[in-house]
């Protein structure tokens, strides 16, 4: 079997073709290795992440032999992998470490490890030795919390990388040149005030940086740019609210700039270096939809999410050229190049199909003729006929605000009333973008309808729309979803009887909220990861900088909207599912509900998975999560 074979085992032979039944729950609890892929230098492998059952591990595929190696990192799982060069992978994994010794929290590391798997170096920045340093706003731990921020890889030289951690200030990160074989370090860069974050250009120099600005009492800030056109060269000041920075290998007296200002556009720029200000504007798109596409620190394009799917514009022409030909070939385009040998002999790319599982795809020229394939596929035992079409709509709001909503509903069903879910997304300042979602097309395939509201406060509609909530978690925020709700039984589309309401980590919270302030709205209500206590999670949170001050400020105001406080309100059963390893919301937020909940006599069932992150990370737990959800809608909602 060659390696397409290989790897898109299990791929729908026939699309078209309907099943008697939908797929199992596992086949949406699939890891997704499609976006995690890399392509060696050289071309000649394909690093990504994959997972099976309670494991998650990198794997190495040699495109000309098919085989493929697992990289295993002991029982860290990997958030990302890169190539070092064409002998080494580069992967930055979680993992736990106590906070004052009380608080169990997520710690990032690196591994420096060969194709073949076989040796492998940690690179820390660990100085128990030290008072001074630490993990972001916790000085008494001399240890950094994140150690994973590689700047560049300088793949011409074996024995260097270009690394930033928070090493001389607990606070700002500190740029040090080290030899991934046996982790000695070289300093480059000592910490300079309220710089956040540094940028190094491809040839590995330091050329750019981005510090805080703070701009209230509450601890909010701006992000705003230093940058210098050579090493050489002073740092010179550019006033722009950014978060984003890449350079132009071309002329070094520019640096290009995503630009995210609170009252407008955001904007991808060209900025002159020496007196900043802006000679370029090349794209503008509404807050949260536009991205800069970068190659080793270099600007190659940008990319725009908008509600009719993702548009790629390409400023190199190399790979504007390879887009150019994926399209034409696939009839598709929304491709997104992933990656390119230095040569150009070998692309990868990701092609999109608007609500549709992931592909990545190789353009291969050593071959005569050329040959494109896919090589790695999402959720490839969900065949296409299954995967059911979404759509946008908006809702207005009480106060009059529209509110964007996604609308799933079940291939071939009813056209009448039909039991719903409402499923707000976590955040709370994120958004949902439409593509394949695991979790809605799980809830889709089991004959439920799905909407999913944008609520205010969520990312990529605009900063006033972000804006609107501000110090709104269980007020406008909520009555947002409550709207969505009631538009969906006034349209016709939802059952009235027939609507639970499920969420994650904030989604997680607002379906419990929803369940205290709307108890005759939802007839069921599922958490996973909630935050259900606020005063309890500002406790433990304020240890950790750069929060953005969304919270509401009064004690009483925290509690009012704290669902772990108003538990005897609750009239609908509850489930609630939290991994004893998730180290963004702690399971004690649980623990609180399920408590509050035992004691009020509410029907309540809690489920902790021992293994389990904040994101069902691995296949196990995001399957055990399916199979509590669906057993406990189906009696509810059919």
């Amino acid at each position: 079997m060659g390696l397409r074979g290989l790897l898109c085992a299990g791929c729908a032979l026939f699309p078209g073709l309907a099943l008697a039944a939908p797929p199992p729950a596992s086949a949406y609890a699939e890891y997704a290795p499609a976006t995690t892929a890399q392509l060696s230098p050289d071309g000649k492998l394909m690093l990504f992440i994959n997972g099976s059952g309670d494991t998650v591990v990198p794997m190495v595929a040699n495109l000309d032999t098919a085989k493929t190696t697992p990289i295993r990192i002991n029982d860290a799982t990997p958030d990302w992998v890169m190539w070092k060069d064409n002998q080494t992978v580069l992967t930055g994994v979680r993992v736990t470490s106590m906070l004052y010794g009380q608080f169990p929290i997520a710690n990032t590391r690196l591994f420096a490890v060969s194709a073949d798997g076989s040796q492998g170096t940690q690179i820390d920045f660990d100085r128990s030795e030290s008072s001074t340093g630490g993990t972001y706003g916790d000085n008494r731990n001399p240890t950094p919390q994140i150690q994973d921020h590689v700047l560049s890889t300088l793949s011409d030289k074996p024995d260097h990388l270009l690394m930033e951690a928070p090493y001389l200030s607990y606070d700002y990160p500190t740029v040090f040149d080290v030899n991934p074989k046996t982790n000695n370090k070289q300093l480059v860069m000592g910490s300079f005030e309220n710089i956040a974050k540094w940028y190094a250009d491809p040839s590995g120099v330091v050329r750019a940086g981005i510090y805080n600005l703070v701009t209230d009492t509450h601890g909010g800030y701006d992000i705003h740019l230093i940058a210098r056109s050579s090493e050489s060269d002073g740092w010179h000041k550019a006033n722009y609210e950014l978060s984003d920075v890449a350079f132009s290998p071309a002329d070094p007296s520019i640096v290009y700039a995503l630009l995210t200002p609170r009252e407008a556009e955001s904007r991808v720029v060209a900025i002159d270096i020496a007196s900043g200000t802006i000679k370029q504007t090349l794209a503008s798109a509404p807050e949260g939809t536009l991205y800069m596409m970068t190659d080793n620190g270099r600007m190659v394009g940008y990319a725009s999410y908008a509600i009719t799917g993702s548009t790629y514009t390409y400023t190199d022409p190399d790979w504007a050229a390879d887009a150019a030909t994926i399209t034409k070939a696939t009839g598709v385009a929304s491709v997104a190049i992933i990656d390119r040998s230095t040569d150009g002999q070998r692309v990868l790319a990701l092609v999109r199909h608007l609500g549709k599982p992931d592909v990545a795809w190789l353009l291969d020229r050593t071959q005569n003729p050329a040959n494109l394939a896919p090589v790695l596929t999402d959720y490839p035992n969900i065949p296409d006929s299954e995967v059911a079409p979404t759509r946008w709509d908006n809702v207005v709001a009480r106060d009059g605000m529209k509110i964007p909503v996604l609308i799933t509903t079940p291939i071939g069903g009813a056209t009448g009333p039909i039991p719903f879910v409402v499923l707000p997304h976590g955040g709370p300042d994120t958004r949902d973008y439409g593509p394949f979602y695991w979790l809605v097309q799980f809830l889709v395939s089991r004959g439920y309808g799905v909407i999913q509201p944008e609520f205010r406060g969520s990312n990529g509609f605009g900063t006033a729309f972000r804006d609107a909530g501000n110090y709104q978690w269980g007020l406008a925020m909520q009555d947002d979803l409550t709207d969505a709700t009631k538009w969906l039984v006034s349209q016709k589309l939802a059952d009235p009887k027939k609507i639970c309401i499920v969420g994650e980590a904030y989604g997680g919270y607002a379906a419990l909220e929803g369940a205290v302030k709307e108890p005759g709205l939802y007839a069921c209500a599922a958490a996973l990861a909630p935050v259900t206590d606020i005063p309890l999670m500002l406790k433990y949170n304020r240890n950790f900088a750069f929060l953005p001050p969304k919270m509401q400020e009064d004690a009483s105001q925290r509690e009012a909207v704290s669902p772990a406080q108003h538990a005897d309100q609750v009239q609908i059963p509850i489930l609630m599912i939290h991994g004893r390893k998730d180290f963004t919301v702690w399971p004690n937020q649980t623990e609180k509900m399920e408590a509050a909940l035992k004691s009020a006599g509410k029907n309540e069932q809690t489920i902790y998975l021992p293994n389990a992150d904040h994101y069902f990370t691995h296949p196990a737990d995001r399957l055990a999560v399916l199979n509590a959800l669906e057993a406990f809608l189906k009696p509810v909602l059919q």
